[in-house]
């Protein structure tokens, strides 16, 4: 069995983010409103259009611990813990962390089970008897934090608080693989033969 402890990084929509490139992010917004850093480099909020809409910038980040069984090519997510700026909680925290778990689940899903299969046009696994989604049993222990730094620009400073988790989580798991296989991954679901010798 192979453990990786301080593991895989997601990324969010704009660019992949280690938690303390979040940090990093969120002190340079505070200083130049507007600008976001990501991986190589840093971008410039668009301004607002002809109907006072601009996009929001969300960013997630995520720790991925897998447990890897290299000779069956099994893999366990055993701990994960996340962090999203969501601008803002209007409403419920209870609310807001369980969209967090959702996407996260989500991702994990799309990262080690979840792939529709087809062949010449035809679906291979229409129903949830061929289709493979986590099940509450493969869902880890799961630590989230709602960083709140509000949008100056946006009503009530928000950003958003959907399930942008499932877009950083899968590649954390699949980054915590590769860290504790030390092989080179090309695409997900990560399948048992992919890490079997």
């Amino acid at each position: 069995m192979a453990r990786l402890t301080p593991a895989g990084c997601g990324g969010s929509a704009v660019g992949f983010l280690r938690p303390r490139d979040l940090t990093e992010a969120l002190e340079l917004r505070r200083h130049h409103p507007g600008a976001w850093p990501v991986a190589g480099g840093t971008i410039v909020m668009p301004k607002l259009n002809t109907e006072g809409e601009r996009p929001a910038a969300l960013f997630c980040a995520h720790r991925v611990v897998v447990d890897v069984d290299s000779e069956l090519g099994r893999v366990r997510v055993v701990d994960l813990a996340m962090v999203q700026d969501v601008g803002r909680v209007l409403k419920n925290r209870i609310e807001a962390e369980g969209q967090l778990h959702g996407g996260t689940v989500q991702g994990v899903g799309l990262a080690l089970s979840e792939e529709l299969a087809a062949r010449d046009g035809v679906i291979l696994n229409p129903g949830f008897g061929e289709y493979v989604m986590p099940a509450a049993t493969d869902v880890p222990s799961m630590q989230v934090v709602l960083l709140e730094s509000a949008d100056d620009e946006a009503p009530y400073g928000l950003r958003g608080v959907d399930e942008v988790s499932a877009v950083s989580s899968t590649p954390a798991v699949a980054a915590a693989v590769r860290d504790a296989t030390g092989r080179a991954l090309m695409r997900v679901p990560i399948r048992p033969w992919d890490l079997v010798p």
